[in-house]
């Protein structure tokens, strides 16, 4: 993308002020939900209407890797807070393999290492070991903050 147009902006800079920090919301919500920030930044899993919302700044130091459960699918999620990026897959293999990670610190845009010593990047590609050419079943999945989740799954 040109950031040099016919227009006066500068381009590097958030275009509207202090929306990320304040509690002001540019459209009315029908549903509020006060369980988190309403600008809490998730990664919304959401598998046939079942839905979780996993919190950014749960991303915090060596926590940056964690399991959970939607709808009976294993879910890894990991993500990397500084690199906005939070990411989750499905950890059981077609064959049934369960597998188990840990987090690979900076070394984006490999995330993570399973214990069978496959490395695993953002995209659920694996890039090196065994397991070399395979992919992690993406589940569907959103970013967002908290109240345009909320709104429309309790």
């Amino acid at each position: 993308m040109k950031t040099i147009t016919v227009y006066n902006r500068n381009y590097g800079r958030y275009p509207y002020g202090a929306y990320k920090s304040n509690n002001n919301l540019l459209f009315p919500v029908s549903n509020t939900d006060n369980r988190l920030n309403a600008k809490e930044r998730v990664l919304a899993v959401i598998i046939d209407g079942d839905a979780k919302a996993f919190q950014f700044a749960r991303l915090e130091g060596n926590n940056n890797l964690f399991y959970n459960t939607v709808k009976g699918v294993k879910l890894v999620i990991s993500g990397n807070k500084n690199a906005n990026l939070m990411v989750a897959y499905n950890r059981v293999l077609a064959d049934g393999t369960e597998l188990d990670f840990q987090y690979l610190p900076n070394q984006l845009p490999a995330l993570m290492k399973d214990t069978e010593g496959t490395t695993w990047d953002v995209f659920g590609r694996a890039i090196s070991g065994p397991r070399i050419g395979q992919k992690l079943e993406t589940v569907p999945q959103m970013m967002g903050y908290w109240f345009a989740f909320a709104t429309f799954y309790s």
